[in-house]
């Protein structure tokens, strides 16, 4: 199934159903690719995993921490999790970060990957 039939409008990234990560075609693998500054090839599912893990361990540490990071901490947190935050105060980026986790905390792996898509669209 092509990638843009996964992405078309569904009012909420819980209205995506994705195929797990191991069973995503190869065309949203591109594009999940493309989403996340990673080289698709060799070995994206593995590295995509991986990223998964690392960035639910990160969310669950900066959970705790939102309301003592530093600005800097702020826009690095945003800009990893690809989300846009151009132009933002520091309390607004924190709010940002604060959605973030609440956004993302059920999402399986497929749908936490496309997550960046579906918030920056609602924000």
């Amino acid at each position: 199934m092509p990638y843009h039939c996964y992405f078309l409008q569904p009012a909420s990234v819980e209205g995506v159903h994705l195929p797990s990560l191991e069973n995503l075609s190869f065309d949203v693998l591109i594009a999940l690719s493309a989403i996340h500054s990673m080289y698709p090839l060799p070995g994206i599912r593995r590295r995509f995993q991986w990223r998964c893990k690392a960035m639910r361990q990160l969310d669950k540490v900066v959970a705790s921490k939102v309301n003592t990071l530093t600005a800097r901490q702020l826009y690095f947190h945003l800009f990893i999790r690809r989300i846009n935050n151009t132009g933002s105060t520091e309390a607004e980026m924190r709010r940002t970060l604060k959605s973030w986790l609440q956004f993302t905390k059920n999402l399986d792996d497929a749908a936490y990957l496309c997550a960046p898509v579906f918030f920056n669209k609602r924000t």
